[in-house]
């Protein structure tokens, strides 16, 4: 990890939205869902890119770690939804069984900390929608006729790569 990419205390305690909102102890994600601060932690650490001072002073650079069974207890999801979101989240999981989300597109602390967030509820909202069932139908009568004509052809380009006989003159 370079030293551009080490956590380094920034100070001050970082500025809690949900606090300000009345939420206490809760960190909230989308509209009925919010998780405990305890089950969140959050790092800051030196943005890359261009950004002058900002970058080279500031921990702008938000990083959210969540543990995936204090998430699947918290969110209530269930067995098939827990394995939609390790689908979802699967490069995003370290060896410590963590969802790390990181955020480094807004110069503030705070967006980036807010889009992390917002990334992982649209995580758990996507993993609590179960996928609809295919239908099952019949294919067209003017597809299987494309299909066959493209076999036909398809055949007749290869019966002409054969080697030619000449009838058996000798």
């Amino acid at each position: 990890m370079s030293d551009a990419e080490k956590p380094r205390p920034t100070g001050r305690p970082p500025s809690s939205e949900s606090e300000s909102a009345g939420h206490g102890s809760q960190v909230p994600l989308e509209p009925g869902l919010s998780l405990p601060k305890s089950i969140v932690r959050f790092t800051f650490v030196r943005s890359s890119g261009p950004g002058g001072q900002n970058v080279n002073k500031l921990n702008t650079k938000a990083c959210l770690h969540v543990s995936m069974s204090d998430l699947v207890e918290h969110c209530g999801l269930d067995h098939s939804a827990t394995a939609r979101l390790r689908q979802l989240a699967r490069t995003r999981i370290n060896s410590d069984d963590e969802i790390v989300i990181q955020s480094s597109r807004h110069r503030s602390q705070r967006r980036n900390r807010q889009e992390c967030l917002q990334r992982l509820s649209q995580m758990i909202e996507a993993a609590q929608r179960r996928p609809s069932k295919r239908l099952r139908t019949r294919p067209s009568r003017a597809s299987v006729e494309r299909r066959l004509a493209s076999k036909r052809k398809r055949a007749d380009v290869k019966q002409r790569r054969k080697r030619v006989d000449d009838g058996g003159a000798d």
